[in-house]
């Protein structure tokens, strides 16, 4: 499905800036629904399918919300397709740690639940914007995905 020549997509943060500097950027870059109250946010770096080759982009989403419901909002901000179709084979668009690359099972209810399962720290200070990688999948679906191809530190 990848190709190894294929250019990577850029990590929005920089290395050399703390994990405090790059949440207040994040915060305020992030996009998402402008109801949900700040303390139930919470937000990640989402990479778009490598069919879309979009910038990686901050948002956010409300805690409590299902999986489906963030991957609905993540179509919605970046404009891409929940489905894809691709030689008569269906794709469903899925969701993956951007650090460990494996996917995050539809079996969270919650985005907190899959938060402590991915140990994504959403509360400490110093702790990095967690990773979500959005990439369309079989019905049988991918175990993992190479966060390489979606997210590099410059």
């Amino acid at each position: 499905m990848f190709k190894k020549n294929q250019p990577k997509l850029k990590f929005s943060g920089s290395n050399s800036l703390s994990p405090t500097i790059i949440k207040m950027i994040a915060k305020k870059k992030a996009k998402g629904d402008a109801a949900i109250s700040m303390p139930a946010r919470i937000y990640f770096e989402v990479a778009s399918p490598v069919s879309y080759s979009l910038e990686p982009q901050y948002m956010f989403f409300d805690e409590n919300w299902a999986l489906g419901k963030a991957v609905d909002s993540i179509t919605s901000i970046m404009k891409i397709a929940l489905d894809f179709s691709i030689d008569g084979c269906s794709k469903r668009l899925r969701l993956f740690d951007g650090t460990t690359g494996k996917q995050v099972p539809i079996p969270f209810n919650t985005l907190t639940k899959a938060s402590k399962e991915f140990n994504w720290d959403h509360k400490d200070p110093k702790s990095n914007i967690p990773k979500l990688i959005a990439e369309y999948t079989s019905t049988e679906g991918m175990e993992s995905v190479d966060p390489n191809i979606y997210f590099y530190l410059k």
